[in-house]
Order: C-alpha cells, then structure tokens, then sequence
C-alpha cells in the first residue's frame, strides 16, 4: 500500500476536489490504493452532489497526474457513491449510472454584502495557521508590474528579518516560478500539507508548479475558487509573519474567495500612469473598501 501510496498521493494532490477546495487526497476520498502485477488500483469516494462530469474528469486528472509521476501500467479506479444520507449507494468502475447530482451553488453568486452567501448567511472568515499577516497585491488591469511588486515586496521583507511567504493566486496567469526561478513540483508532507517551495529565502506556492510550461489552464470559476482556498488551508505555510498574495488582475472570483474567507491586513493596488488603468485601479480600490479591507498604498509602476 505504501508503495502505491507514493503514486498516488502526489498525484490525487494536484486534483481539487470541486465541493471542498480542498485536494481529492486531503478530502479523504483516496482509499484502498495497492499495486497488483502491472496495475495501480484504488478507490475513489463521491457524497452526494457529483456530477457524472465531475466524476470523470477528476479519474482522469489522477491517471493524468500518474503517467507524469512516471506510472506506466494500467490504472484501475473502483468508484464508491453516497447517498445523501451517507451510506453507499452505488459503486464500480462507471461513472453514468447513478441519477444525475444536483448543481452545486456558486458560493459568491448574488452577493449582496461584505462577506454574505446568497441565503444572506455570515461568512466566516478562517485566518491561515501560523501566519500573522495577510497581504493582497492588486489590480484592475493586467500587465501593470502587479506580480513584480509582490515579488520585490517579499524579498524585501525577507532581507528586513522577516519569515514571508508569496502565494501566486493568480491561477490563468502564473507568473511566480519564472519570476522566483523556480523549477520543481512540491510534494506533500507527512500530515498531508503541500510544502511550498524556497527561493531567495521565500516560501513559494504556486499552480505553475503543478503544469507544464505553456499547458493553457482551462477552468471555470469554481475550481479556481478552490485553488484558492487550497493554497490558503492545505500548504504547510507555518511559521510565517508575512503572506503575501498575488491576485489576478480585476475583481472576480480569485478575490471575492480570497476576501470573503480570509482575514486580509491590507491590500496594494498597482496601476500605470495611463488613464485606463487608473480607471481599473480605482474599482479596485472600491472593491477592497465595500468589503472592508483597507488599502494600505497604490504603487504607480513604470
């Protein structure tokens, strides 16, 4: 089991888990992994609220994730389902015959507030072990050096004494393991956390570490949302002063994740001179200040 386990762990811990955020290894849906002969076997667990969609695609992103590992044999998923009650109520290698999941609710959808869900319920705010500050660097428009400030910012406070992480939220646009010269893919540690990556004494997270250079990352706000989050709950950032967050350019669902369930010390906008990024740096001013994060600067880049 250990020795399929070695397989599968880091590659089921690149797979997010569309209902939790969190990976398809720290959700606990990974069980009963062995390797018979010239085939890797596991099974794979899907409460209620699944579709057959999403159960295909995340079989196909382990397999995927398997050959990169270096997996050359057959791989052979059992699929297990629960009832809404919890108790199985299917299972096999399929995945089209169980009745078709309800859609699962966009949680920023409809928005009315600071940190309210669309049934007008608080948010809670969940603070990241081990790390004091939070600090968002942002955008209205891309192109404007946002990803080169946070990047200065960080190693600026690792030369001042300080312990500082840099997370790269920017999930369509990766720009971190280029800019920290980092090539590798982390790993996962014993109590299943993601060790982030070192480079000029900076903890580095990022989804470029998880992708082939030039790979397009095609994905819908949902699952970005859960990168998000995952990168947040399940890297083992502790002990840390500072994290500093690079989020895409603009204010969509990489923000609202990151705003509504994080508490934030403050956020850095960087703008050009140009009018029509001043324009975009203003809304993204307003967004930090209707969801009550205050803006610590703005930097006018170039």
């Amino acid at each position: 089991m250990e020795e399929a386990n070695s397989y599968l762990e880091p590659a089921a811990t690149r797979v997010t888990d569309p209902q939790s955020g969190r990976s398809v290894w720290l959700a606990g849906m990974i069980s009963d992994a062995r390797i018979e002969g010239a085939s890797i076997k596991y099974s794979l667990s899907f409460g209620a609220g699944y579709s057959s969609e999403s159960r295909v695609l995340i079989q196909s992103e382990i397999r995927a994730n398997l050959e990169k590992l270096g997996w050359t044999g057959a791989v052979i998923c059992n699929v297990k389902l629960q009832s809404s009650q919890g108790s199985p109520a299917a299972s096999g290698g399929g995945c089209g015959t169980s009745p078709k999941a309800e859609k699962t609710e966009d949680p920023v959808r409809g928005m009315s507030g600071p940190g309210m869900q669309p049934h007008g319920g608080p948010m809670v705010k969940q603070p990241v072990a081990g790390v004091k500050h939070i600090v968002a660097v942002a955008s209205g428009k891309g192109g404007v050096g946002k990803s080169t400030v946070a990047v200065n910012l960080a190693c600026a406070l690792v030369e001042k004494g300080y312990k500082v992480g840099l997370m790269d939220a920017d999930i369509y646009g990766p720009s971190l393991p280029t800019m920290m010269k980092i090539d590798g893919s982390p790993m996962a540690g014993k109590d299943r956390k993601i060790i982030p990556l070192l480079s000029y004494g900076v903890k580095c997270m990022s989804i470029g570490f998880m992708v082939d250079k030039g790979e397009p990352i095609i994905w819908r706000g949902p699952m970005v949302m859960g990168v998000v989050r995952q990168f947040l709950n399940d890297v083992a950032w502790s002990p840390l002063d500072y994290l500093i967050v690079d989020l895409p350019p603009g204010t969509g669902d990489a923000q609202l994740t990151m705003i509504q369930g994080t508490p934030i010390a403050g956020a850095v906008i960087v703008t050009t001179p140009q009018e029509i990024a001043l324009i975009d740096a203003e809304r993204g001013v307003a967004m930090f200040e209707k969801l009550n994060v205050p803006v610590m600067g703005v930097v006018e880049n170039m």
